[in-house]
């Protein structure tokens, strides 16, 4: 949909897909020096580049001040703001002057329900509270923005996203996150509104809540050097103590703990079996 509401016609390339592809060629370039290949190196991250240049170019949307959703079969901007640029926070895509512009605009109202971010901003004609993808949210989609946002330096905003997840979540049947559900403003009176046909159990959605714990506890392994980085860790309001049993990096088995207090988090290593160096960095 564009910022009218009208079905986009033709081909289209998602703004998303470009990030996935700029990564994908700069890692393949590193595999591609360590096997000494530096011709397919210099190739990737030369096209990885070109990539970046054409997606700051032609995504832009400078009245928005955001990235459009997606090229049309002509190659002109899809103009309706949605979700999917925020899965470009912290590949490396997003020229620098634009990254805290589009985190901005993740948080305002009209795309920030309270529970999460909806996949459609609802000042579009197409919005639908209960459309699969004209606004309602999805879990997985929220942890690869706050992922996004977290490597990216803003923290807090990151932490609330996990927070109306984790809330939202905490009121599901069992525990579940579900696949997706409604993108109602959240109220101090309201719960989520279920999706009525969302799956749940779903794997991408459970998997979201690792990802949601891995931001708040930032771990950075590093097994080729014996070596585990954990930067800045940052739990939630909710949650004031976590525990990590049996962590595995390299040859080292290790616990760590997580204590919040008057808004900052401590990291503590707990047992460690093997001879991994812990730096952390708080």
């Amino acid at each position: 949909m564009d910022a009218r509401g009208q079905r986009v016609t033709g081909a289209i390339a998602l703004a998303e897909v470009q990030a996935y592809v700029y990564v994908a060629k700069l890692r393949l370039g590193v595999i591609a020096r360590m096997k000494k290949r530096l011709d397919l190196a210099d190739r990737w991250q030369e096209q990885a580049q070109a990539l970046k240049e054409r997606f700051n170019r032609d995504f832009w949307l400078p009245e928005q001040g955001y990235f459009a959703l997606a090229l049309n079969g002509e190659g002109q901007p899809v103009d309706s703001i949605t979700s999917n640029p925020g899965h470009c926070l912290g590949t490396g895509i997003l020229a620098d002057d634009k990254v805290c512009s589009v985190a901005e605009r993740l948080q305002a109202p009209d795309m920030f329900s309270g529970w999460g971010i909806r996949t459609l901003s609802s000042a579009s004609p197409a919005y639908n509270p209960m459309g699969y993808h004209i606004g309602s949210v999805w879990p997985h989609d929220n942890g690869i923005i706050a992922a996004g946002l977290r490597s990216q330096g803003f923290v807090e905003q990151a932490l609330e996203i996990a927070q109306g997840i984790i809330d939202m979540t905490a009121q599901q049947p069992y525990h579940r996150p579900p696949e997706l559900f409604c993108g109602y403003k959240r109220t101090p009176e309201s719960s989520p509104v279920r999706y009525p046909v969302a799956c749940s159990p779903q794997a991408w959605a459970t998997g979201t809540m690792f990802q949601l714990l891995q931001l708040m506890v930032n771990l950075v392994p590093d097994a080729p050097s014996n070596c585990l980085r954990v930067i800045h860790p940052q739990l939630p309001e909710s949650v004031n103590y976590l525990s990590l049993h049996n962590l595995t990096i390299g040859q080292t088995l290790l616990d760590l703990e997580f204590e919040r207090s008057s808004g900052a988090t401590a990291c503590r290593v707990v047992r460690k079996r093997g001879n991994l160096r812990v730096v952390i960095e708080a």
